[in-house]
């Protein structure tokens, strides 16, 4: 976890969430990934994905749960 649970604002709906990095590394390329989660839950509600050198940064928010 990085810092405290903050506000995130996905499509109008506030959640606190905590901010979490991940770092990728091979002998080639480094990356680092972050990930917005919600703590009592683990639920991943917002991501930042490195998608390669043609397509950049990815970010992906989920409106609504599958389940």
């Amino acid at each position: 976890p990085e810092g405290a649970p903050a506000p995130v604002e996905i499509k109008e709906v506030v959640r606190v969430l905590q901010r979490m990095r991940e770092r990728c590394a091979n002998p080639h390329h480094r990356v680092e990934q972050t990930h917005w989660v919600e703590p009592a839950t683990g639920r991943v509600w917002k991501t930042r994905q490195w998608a390669g050198p043609v397509v950049g940064h990815v970010v992906v928010e989920i409106l609504r749960p599958l389940d």
